[in-house]
């Protein structure tokens, strides 16, 4: 199954880059809630009422206020009472540049670390850019290029070069430790005065030494694959996240030397399996911190669960301390142990007095676990997915996709996971048209009698008709009568024929639109084509208008 993160920050960032090829960004907009109850967004607020938009990674100071890098491209502050506060970047716009506060721009946000100043070290992985935050919010560029053509590199500031680096972390003298992820190399970075140099202190990049591996050994003998989350101990040892290779490796500094070596996980078996060093398992493993005790915490994000890794002797003893520990089940419940529910964790930290800081990923919240496995939610609200009719944020939508809007200003929508046609009035009273909540089907027939399988785009014609593309490979009416019939296409059978109504093959139809004249045309995804509806007679017969069936172009 594909990662509901990724699909969400690939769908926005589309949706932002078609804002600005095609929008005035000088013109404002009020935006306004109609119905439905909204979990995902960048709103500052007290716990509940605050907003995240796909938080990634977290760190937290002695003083118990916890920073978060949001997916809106903005870096957020958790304070103790509970308040969000958006501290740099500016929501939704992502971009290159230093400045303070809102001034600033950041690509794609990860791994985040402060000193014992209070400046906050941030991973610009969309820039391919450490950056630096000071208490005052102001943003600068210490490492890396967003040249592309420079994405390794040892070097002093600028001249360095990075790949999507993932996670970042510090040690008692101020160094900073990158896990370099696509690089797969393990970074570190010097202040040397004004300038920070960097050096590669284990592992072989793609470019020059050989590529992904996962090999115990000193410095550049060591191999990773995609090394994510970075931590580092009070005695200066790193700790990693080798997420491409399902294992936790650790680094020791032997001298002049980093000696890496697996303390758990087997390199290429990923599971869910509690044990001691290779008999555990994981499953994506993501971020990792280290407690004063000694103990190692990581969040096992595709099995959405907490670790921990607890030293004894020279062995490492893997438990779940919180997350279904029976098969992989996601969730957003608060509770003790095997009874608290994730979705996808990310990052994680640990704070004065043992607690875990975890960002619930999927849920897009901030929750905090405690040395009993405790858990409990401090902000944002998670993911409720709801069918539920009624008035503004009384309704309840489940990934509503396409609407279109009549004359009146009634609009209707594909509730698309809930598999029916939902109605909006101008006062946001919302109804079910047609189709039955959670059942999926092909059943012509009136209201809820009707089936719709993951329905998408709609349109209206002038005649108060509704039409729908039904990923069953149909097109669908629903008259204003609220009778569904199947125009064309036959259902469950996909295709490229053109031909009339049953005759006509699609191969998922998602996107539709109408003229004057009432012809509609409709996006063929699958068969990479535009095709046209026309009403002839009794009849729709369908034409291939744009495009060639089974040749994407560019």
């Amino acid at each position: 199954m594909l990662n509901l993160r990724f699909i969400f920050i690939c769908v926005f960032a589309g949706f932002l880059n078609l804002g600005r090829a095609q929008t005035n960004i000088g013109l404002a907009y009020t935006f306004t809630t109609l119905a439905g109850k909204s979990s995902l967004g960048y709103v500052d607020g007290i716990g509940g009422n605050a907003r995240f938009y796909f938080p990634n990674f977290v760190t937290l100071d002695k003083a118990g206020n916890i920073y978060i890098t949001d997916g809106s491209y903005v870096i957020r502050k958790l304070s103790p009472d509970g308040m969000v506060k958006t501290i740099a970047g500016y929501p939704t716009l992502d971009g290159f540049k230093d400045g303070k506060g809102n001034i600033a721009r950041f690509s794609f946000l990860n791994g985040i670390t402060l000193d014992a100043s209070t400046n906050l070290y941030v991973v610009d992985s969309g820039n391919n850019l450490i950056r630096k935050v000071t208490p005052s919010g102001v943003v600068t560029t210490i490492a890396g290029s967003t040249d592309f053509s420079t994405v390794y590199a040892d070097g002093t500031n600028g001249d360095a070069g990075f790949y999507f680096p993932a996670g970042i972390a510090i040690d008692n003298s101020n160094n900073l430790y990158v896990a370099d992820e696509v690089n797969n190399v393990i970074r570190m970075i010097t202040s040397m005065g004004t300038n920070w140099v960097v050096t590669t202190i284990a592992g072989s990049t793609n470019i020059f030494y050989g590529g992904a591996g996962s090999t115990d050994g000193t410095n550049r003998n060591a191999l990773f694959n995609q090394p994510k989350g970075i931590a580092c101990d009070t005695s200066g040892d790193l700790f990693i996240t080798d997420t491409g290779n399902s294992t936790v490796r650790k680094m020791t500094h032997v001298g002049t030397n980093w000696v890496v070596k697996t303390i758990a996980g087997l390199a290429g078996a990923s599971g869910s399996a509690d044990g001691t060093n290779n008999l555990a398992r994981f499953n994506f493993p993501y971020g990792i911190a280290v407690g004063s005790n000694g103990v190692v915490y990581v969040s096992d994000s595709t099995n959405h669960r907490i670790r921990q890794l607890v030293p004894s002797g020279t062995n490492w003893v893997v438990t779940t301390l919180a997350g279904w520990p029976f098969s992989i089940r996601s969730g957003s419940s608060d509770g003790t142990g095997s009874s608290a529910l994730f979705d996808n964790p990310y990052g994680i930290a640990v704070d004065n007095i043992g607690n875990l800081i975890v960002v619930d990923g999927n849920n897009n919240t901030i929750r905090q676990v405690t040395s009993s496995g405790v858990v409990s939610t401090l902000a944002g609200a998670p993911f409720e997915p709801g069918s539920a009719d009624g008035t503004g944020n009384n309704a309840g939508f489940f990934f509503p996709f396409g609407i279109t809007v009549s004359s009146d200003g009634t609009a209707f929508v594909s509730d698309l996971s809930n598999h029916t046609i939902r109605k909006i009035t101008t006062g946001g009273v919302v109804t079910t048209i047609a189709g039955a909540t959670g059942i999926s089907g092909t059943n012509d027939g009136v209201g809820s009698n009707a089936r719709f399988n993951f329905p998408q785009g709609v349109v209206l014609d002038g005649s108060g008709n509704l039409y729908v593309c039904d990923s069953g490979h149909t097109i669908r009416k629903i008259n204003p009568a609220g009778v569904v019939s199947t125009i064309a296409g036959l259902p469950n059978a996909s295709g490229v024929a053109n031909g009339s109504n049953s005759v006509a093959r699609f191969n998922s139809p998602t996107g539709i639109a109408g003229d004057v004249s009432g012809n509609l045309y409709v996006v063929d995804k699958g068969n990479y084509t535009i095709r046209q509806i026309k009403l002839l007679g009794t009849n729709y017969t369908v034409t291939t208008i744009a495009g060639m069936a089974g040749n994407p172009g560019i």
